[in-house]
């Protein structure tokens, strides 16, 4: 079973909440020590090809257990200061990452809104998994950041993301072109948002 654990500013430093379960994997906020960035590099290592049409261009000092690691302990900083929160589809018993999904670029104020990003290995593709994770992301930027709104864009011929976003109620609000360099050149992307219906004002 997966177990999703995250902390977050209003809990005591080292308290982790079990909320959820997923297939034979855990999820969890990943902590940055060397035992997770060996995962995360092997991840992005293996899946490398299968990733590089949706994500731009990576120097080859990216795929180092080094830059992995710096990596982790930037997005721990992040979800400290509660501007970005990095979960990780872990399978325990292999010790392997098998997925991500992020929320980033959280603006509060007047906005109360994130980005929604996500991947998969390879060869977990076709399994629910993405769906199931990024669920219940949503419901924790949801119910537990108390968000308002959930971004999310995908190059129009990713047709694995149109369907994901599609299920998981996100609706289509655009597109915007030029908006990302993706493997040296500028692509349009489609728009699409969630928002939370039950949210109130803290």
């Amino acid at each position: 079973m997966i177990s999703y654990q995250y902390q977050t500013q209003a809990q005591p430093k080292n308290e982790m909440i079990q909320l959820s379960n997923i297939a034979d994997l855990q999820l969890q906020t990943c902590p940055a020590d060397e035992v997770h960035a060996g995962m995360l590099n092997d991840f992005y290592v293996r899946n490398k090809t299968h990733l590089s049409p949706w994500e731009p261009h990576r120097e080859d000092t990216f795929f180092q257990e080094a830059s992995a690691l710096a990596r982790l302990q930037h997005q721990q900083k992040e979800m400290r200061f509660g501007r970005q929160y990095s979960f990780y589809l872990i399978d325990m018993k292999k010790g392997a990452i098998h997925g991500q999904c992020t929320l980033s670029n959280i603006v509060r104020g007047h906005f109360q809104a994130c980005h929604l990003g996500y991947a998969l290995d390879q060869a977990m593709v076709g399994r629910g998994l993405m769906h199931d994770t990024c669920r219940h992301v949503i419901e924790y930027a949801f119910d537990v950041l108390h968000l308002h709104r959930i971004m999310a864009n995908y190059l129009a011929e990713n047709h694995r993301s149109a369907k994901l976003l599609e299920n998981l109620g996100f609706v289509q609000e655009g597109i915007a072109k030029d908006y990302l360099l993706i493997q040296g050149q500028w692509q349009d992307h489609i728009l699409t948002s969630l928002i939370n219906q039950n949210w109130k004002k803290e």
